[in-house]
């Protein structure tokens, strides 16, 4: 009987949190991003933080920005006449975006700001025309590719960049680094056809490495240095996922014809994918399979999407900005909702990067301490330690001072002690 009662008690909560999760996911936003520019790329410090970059045909270079979740939004000019492209935080305060100085010379170039959007200071680069991608796997090692093959290093936070022999003279388009030294790279003869990849694993030299034929790659995400995935078009929408390093990829999803997936993030196994039509993709097992979340209004062509915490973005042409909003107060949803025993649940995603989440359930009133452990049996954090009432409950892990590896989330009730595995990948 008891063990009835406990398979009725999950089966209750599999369908709230299903009912939950349903009603978040098909929930975008159209926010009012102030501008009508062609937005191209958005990154987002934390999920309040953030900004989306592009241009128009008035001033060029435009840089949207966000302190309070997409509320109100910022414009700021960093380079008359410029292009951007991409965006890049290393804290709260600094970002990088990058692009071509189109103001007669046509350099690459490169901008920081380091005090909130208030000032920003540029770097141009004269052996290359542009930039199309700034990525930072940490605060002061960062990476910026674009045309005539050039890849630029800086170990220094930006204040210093050297050229980095990548063997080959096509367009780089997209760039990702999973860890500080191991990242790859896209190019083509021209910006309009990404196919080749390219890949470094000691931050300084680079190889060739895979052709995808006939098609075009919209966008790279690296979820650990061996998982990828590369987005775009073989004639219809197409997804591709690679578990060996690059090496061979399979076609994990084929979508409509005449259209090109021209984004892509991932936070742990949650992934997103967009495109033409006001289409948004999602995964939630690191890229095996994909389902459509939402087709917005007006139907935008997407051209970039980030994941920060609990909040997704979407950016793209006439200056449109979607936010979905994934968080979900369990507590309140399932208030009504009593288990009928102590549960300790694998914590979500998992594996992650950064930050997971970790949910409980309690039968009674108690006392409750809930630790991270690693392989050794040292304690690292202590979650929670304090009286709750009984019901669900959940909490965030954030693990971006840890390195990759397994950890452990224990927790003790009274005379009971139940542990979890977590993989944590960077």
């Amino acid at each position: 009987m008891k063990a009835n009662r406990y398979r009725i008690a999950i089966v209750v909560l599999s369908i709230a949190l299903l009912a939950i999760s349903t009603d978040a996911e098909a929930e975008w936003t159209h926010l009012n991003s102030g501008v009508s520019d062609i937005l191209y790329g958005v990154n987002f410090y934390n999920e309040n933080i953030g900004s989306a970059v592009g241009w128009g045909a008035s001033a060029g270079g435009v840089v949207v920005t966000t302190t309070d979740g997409g509320e109100n939004w910022i414009t700021t000019i960093p380079v008359y006449g410029s292009y951007l492209f991409t965006a890049e935080f290393t804290d709260s305060l600094t970002c990088y975006t990058g692009g071509c100085d189109a103001g007669g010379s046509f350099y690459a170039l490169l901008v920081k700001t380091t005090n909130c959007w208030n000032d920003w200071t540029p770097s141009f680069f004269s052996d290359s025309y542009g930039l199309y991608v700034v990525d930072f796997p940490s605060a002061t090692t960062g990476y910026a590719c674009g045309w005539l093959g050039k890849i630029y290093k800086t170990t220094n936070g930006g204040d210093n960049w050297n050229s980095l022999p990548s063997g080959t003279g096509n367009v780089f388009r997209w760039m990702h680094f999973p860890s500080v030294d191991t990242g790859y790279a896209v190019c083509g003869t021209n910006f309009d056809n990404p196919k080749m990849l390219y890949k470094t694993t000691n931050g300084a030299t680079w190889s060739y490495l895979h052709n995808f034929g006939s098609g075009v790659i919209g966008g790279i995400y690296f979820i650990s240095p061996d998982t990828g995935i590369a987005v775009g078009t073989n004639g219809s929408e197409v997804i591709y996922k690679t578990t060996d390093g690059g090496a061979n990829w399979e076609v994990k999803f084929t979508g409509v014809s005449s259209s090109i997936f021209q984004g892509v993030h991932f936070s742990g196994e949650t992934g997103w994918a967009v495109g033409g039509q006001g289409r948004i993709f999602k995964s939630v097992n690191g890229g095996d399979s994909w389902e459509l979340d939402a087709t917005v209004s007006p139907p935008v062509t997407f051209l970039g999407v980030y994941q920060a915490g609990d909040a997704v973005y979407a950016v793209g042409t006439s200056g449109a900005i979607f936010k979905n909003d994934l968080t979900t107060d369990i507590d309140d949803n399932l208030n009504n909702v009593i288990p009928d025993g102590v549960s300790l649940m694998e914590n979500y995603p998992n594996p992650f990067n950064v930050e997971t989440v970790i949910n409980y359930s309690l039968a009674e009133n108690t006392d409750v301490k809930l630790e991270i452990y690693d392989l050794r049996g040292q304690r690292l954090e202590i979650l929670v330690d304090e009286f709750q009432q009984a019901g669900y409950h959940s909490v965030k892990w954030n693990a971006a001072d840890f390195a990759s590896g397994m950890y452990f989330s224990k927790i003790q009730i009274s005379d009971r002690t139940l542990t979890r595995k977590i993989i944590l990948l960077k």
